[in-house]
């Protein structure tokens, strides 16, 4: 059997609460008020980051983004942490990637920073093997008294005890 009512054609009815006349009945809006937490969307997450990457305080971050800084700081505390890392591997990747690609002025300042990275770090091994060992309390203030007189007009008076044997 076939039924031949026409079809409507579009989208389906939405479902949900309706209206005694057949509509939808409309959500109502939650009030603001000082006690319930903001709701802020996840896609903020990135925008925070990116603002951590370019160093800017958290009171500005919490303006740009609509929330009291104890709301950036319970929301966005990895964010707030580890942003400006995160996007620091992304720009490096993107210069690496541009620079595979043949992009002659990201090539060479990649060779120039990794050129200053590596003399950088030859430097800290450097001065790390110039440093003499710290020694302690007790070692230097021996050597201090068996080094006593010397240069003095007690001489050879402060030198060691006879032994008793």
């Amino acid at each position: 059997m076939s039924d031949n009512r026409p079809r409507r054609r579009g989208r389906p009815p939405k479902a949900g609460p309706r209206e005694a006349n057949g509509r939808l009945k409309r959500a109502s809006k939650p009030s603001a008020s000082k006690s319930a937490p903001l709701a802020l969307p996840d896609d903020l997450a990135l925008e925070v980051e990116q603002l951590v990457a370019l160093g800017e305080p958290q009171a500005v971050i919490a303006a740009a983004v609509g929330c009291t800084l104890e709301e950036l700081t319970a929301r966005f505390g990895v964010e707030l942490l580890h942003g400006h890392a995160r996007r620091r591997r992304e720009v490096i990747g993107l210069m690496f990637a541009k620079a595979r690609t043949g992009n002659a002025t990201l090539i060479k300042e990649l060779h120039d920073l990794t050129r200053l990275v590596a003399a950088e770090r030859a430097a800290e091994a450097e001065q790390a093997v110039a440093m003499p060992a710290r020694r302690g309390k007790k070692v230097e203030a021996q050597e201090a008294a068996e080094t006593a007189g010397v240069g003095t007009e007690w001489g050879d008076d402060l030198g060691q005890a006879p032994s008793l044997n």
